[in-house]
């Protein structure tokens, strides 16, 4: 799959975490008012996602610390809630404090 164009398609809810999978694909998700934010950790991943630099969609501080998790092997920590969920706001996440 080369492209996946849903863009202005009136689209709302969660975005599948399944997209984040097509690694190679041009993904547009622009223009529609009612997708649930944040986009998927793996969505955000991909370079041809049209909303990667969207900090509403990827916020920087989140994709940083999901790096950070898997550098410092977050899996094997023993209290690591929320770390990594796909949707989940990292400010949900165990140890993560934000002023917002």
């Amino acid at each position: 799959i080369e492209v996946v164009d849903l863009s202005e398609n009136k689209l709302d809810g969660r975005i599948p975490v399944d997209l984040g999978e097509l690694t190679n694909t041009l993904i547009f998700l622009d223009g529609n008012a009612n997708i649930s934010l944040p986009a998927p950790l793996s969505l955000c991943s991909v370079d041809g996602f049209d909303l990667v630099n969207n900090p509403d969609f990827c916020p920087s501080e989140r994709n940083f610390l999901a790096d950070f998790y898997v550098s410092a092997k977050g899996a094997e920590w023993t209290e690591n809630f929320g770390w990594n969920d796909p949707y989940l706001n990292y400010c949900n996440w165990l140890g993560v404090s934000c002023n917002e």
